[in-house]
């Protein structure tokens, strides 16, 4: 996650470089994204990333103890 006053200055495209340099050997990538997210998602499609035909569905519930 970048900070909303970092945004715009290329630090996503460095660290999915990052991810793509350490991780050379690797089939496929995969990152989650809100659909409120839309710069992400305009990132991540520029660099080639598609979206995926389902929805995850998630309960967080709290610790215990």
């Amino acid at each position: 996650m970048v900070d909303d006053e970092l945004r715009g200055k290329g630090i996503g495209s460095r660290l999915i470089a990052a991810v793509h340099e350490k991780y050379n050997t690797a089939a496929r990538y995969r990152l989650e994204v809100t659909e409120s997210n839309v710069r992400a998602s305009a990132l991540y499609h520029m660099l080639g990333f598609e979206d995926l035909e389902y929805r995850q569905l998630i309960l967080d519930t709290p610790p215990l103890g």
